[in-house]
């Protein structure tokens, strides 16, 4: 691609699989009625340390609507 602009960060090919790492996974439940809503409800956000084991997820915020 002939994209002239700048990307900061590390390119994936050149990622050691060893290196210590934080990604983030956003977790929200489905509503029926979603279409017809302004807002979702709660949005949970979780921080993974690591291998993607169960162990490596760690609860942090949590997003709500605020009125």
């Amino acid at each position: 691609m002939d994209w002239r602009q700048q990307f900061n960060g590390k390119s994936l090919l050149k990622l050691d699989e060893n290196d210590p790492r934080k990604r983030y996974f956003y977790l929200y439940q489905w509503q029926k009625d979603a279409w017809e809503t302004d807002y979702t409800g709660p949005i949970q956000e979780f921080e993974i340390s690591g291998k993607h084991n169960v162990s490596a997820w760690v609860p942090r915020r949590v997003f709500e609507h605020q009125e």
